[in-house]
């Protein structure tokens, strides 16, 4: 695979060097930059156009970088963040993890999650109306 990347770098290279080669009359020619601002001017010294298109690739450069740095440190607080809450949520596990092992291995706690609920009577319409539900055939019984 790195001998296939490196044989299309060199294609590419050798393509641009074939542009720049037939081209070399108007890369080598120089020109001046005239900048008028209604109230003032400002114009480039005689540069050959190969530095403009360098000057041109640098800044392009540049700001990528600097557009790839704040990106970059971006996600850095908001992956220091997130880390925060995973810490903060693992001990939250861990604690009620804790807790939920207490009540598993008490036996007298155990035994009052297995046996129904004591503070609902059994007598009660809720309690009667999904009895009928279940067996339509069978008359509640009430006392």
């Amino acid at each position: 695979m790195k001998t296939i990347k490196f044989l299309i770098l060199l294609i590419i290279i050798g393509l641009v060097g074939l542009l720049v080669y037939q081209n070399i009359d108007y890369f080598t020619t120089g020109t001046m930059l005239t900048l008028n601002l209604k109230f003032t001017g400002w114009t480039t010294p005689d540069l050959p156009n190969w530095a403009f298109w360098g000057i041109c690739l640098g800044l392009g450069l540049l700001i990528t970088g600097i557009k790839g740095l704040t990106t970059a440190f971006g996600l850095g607080r908001q992956i220091k963040k997130r880390d925060a809450q995973i810490a903060e949520l693992t001990a939250q596990n861990a604690d009620l993890q804790a807790r939920l092992d207490v009540f598993v291995h008490d036996p007298y706690i155990k035994k009052g999650l297995s046996s129904p609920r004591e503070d609902i009577p059994e007598n009660t319409p809720e309690n009667t109306r999904e009895e009928t539900q279940e067996a339509p055939n069978e008359t509640p019984v009430k006392e």
